[in-house]
This record gives structure tokens, C-alpha cells and sequence, in this order.
């Protein structure tokens, strides 16, 4: 009956030696490089800051529309649906 009460400790300590070697026996990843794309800007990146929508008092046609970046970096708007 004394053995039966070491058997959860010693099946225990069995796991946990196993999941030690198992984790240093693993290859490891040094001397590797990842590369990810660029993410977008998030909502509140850019801010539109002014509008003139029904054009201004020299161009009645001159309809433009004013970002400002909230951010440090710049963000690059090739690719984006435009007029």
C-alpha cells in the first residue's frame, strides 16, 4: 500500500523530465530572419482635418480635401482607389 501512494509523485516527475528533455532536444531557431508585409493605418491614423466639397471662394470647381497623420512614419497611399 506504500508504493501505491508514491506512484502519482513518481508518474508526475516522470512527466515533467520528459517534457524537459523534449524541450531541450528541440530544434531551436537562432541564425533565422522573418520578414512580414507592411500593415495598413489603422482608423485613426489619418485624420480627415478640412474639406472644401463645394470648392473655395477663388475656384468654385476646386474640390479638395485635407489628411493630417497622426503618426510618426509616413504611410503610403499607392494602390488606393482614388478619383
Amino acid at each position: 500500500m506504500q508504493n501505491w501512494k508514491r506512484f502519482p509523485r513518481i508518474i508526475l516527475f516522470l512527466t515533467l523530465l520528459i517534457s524537459l528533455l523534449a524541450g531541450l532536444s528541440a530544434p531551436t531557431l537562432e541564425n533565422q530572419s522573418a520578414s512580414a508585409a507592411p500593415l495598413g493605418a489603422a482608423a485613426l491614423d489619418i485624420i480627415i482635418s478640412e474639406v472644401a466639397w463645394g470648392g473655395t471662394a477663388t475656384n468654385s470647381v476646386d474640390e479638395w480635401i485635407e489628411l493630417y497623420n497622426t503618426t510618426g512614419s509616413d504611410i503610403n497611399f499607392s494602390g488606393q482607389a482614388g478619383p
